[in-house]
């Protein structure tokens, strides 16, 4: 059916109200889990989802995202296990800086956690060519995605980077930073995730039931 006939808004119309009520939503809600709080000197994550009735936890949204082989995924095709889902680019210092961690800790979990590791691409400052080469470079094998329409950045109101969200098994948001993360708050956060899914990892600090 023909969504330009006249009287009838287009689909990017009823769309555009959609989205931005998804942004202000999901900004509110990292601002609520700490999103605002930097720990590069080690503080705690709080707990965003542990001991929550099933009726409050607050689900991810789904987006598109495009993988190293230039195919399309859905984010929502990644769930299953705890997910770390972190945004960065190449020209984010502090983001440089915390990759050997994520790689470390990608090939201490990676077999139990998912880990989505999103460059947010402008086609600028920030190209898909450009991250390729970033991490071809640097040995990193963690699975690394592009948000290249800038979709993903939009919907979780990325306003800066870096940007990491704990993610359960199920989808729901656990735990969320805006900023550096100690090698002890990403342990922390990826923790959260794995009790929030009902897992304990070896070698996570487990956090005492409420």
């Amino acid at each position: 059916m023909d969504d330009k006939r006249e009287g009838r808004p287009t689909r990017d119309a009823r769309q555009k109200p959609l989205l931005l009520l998804a942004a202000l939503i999901a900004l509110l809600l990292l601002a609520w889990y700490g999103y605002n709080r930097l720990t590069g000197q080690g503080g705690n994550l709080p707990d965003a989802g542990l001991g929550q009735q099933e009726q409050e936890r607050v689900a991810m949204i789904d987006v598109a995202l495009t993988d190293m082989e230039g195919q399309t995924v859905q984010l929502f095709d990644l769930t299953g296990k705890p997910m770390v889902l972190h945004f960065w680019a190449t020209w984010c210092g502090i983001c440089e800086q915390e990759m050997p961690d994520w790689e470390s800790l990608y090939q201490e979990f990676g077999d139990e956690v998912t880990f989505v590791m999103v460059d947010v691409v402008d086609g600028v400052d920030e190209t898909v060519e450009k991250g390729k080469a970033y991490l071809e470079e640097n040995g990193y094998t963690f699975p690394a995605y592009f948000d290249t329409q800038g979709e993903a950045a939009y919907v979780y109101g990325v306003t800066g980077l870096p940007a990491t969200l704990f993610v359960d098994s199920e989808g729901y948001y656990v735990a969320g930073q805006l900023g550096m993360l100690s090698p002890e708050g990403m342990r922390q956060g990826i923790s959260l995730a794995a009790q929030a899914t009902g897992l304990e990892l070896e070698g996570l600090e487990q956090e005492p039931e409420s």
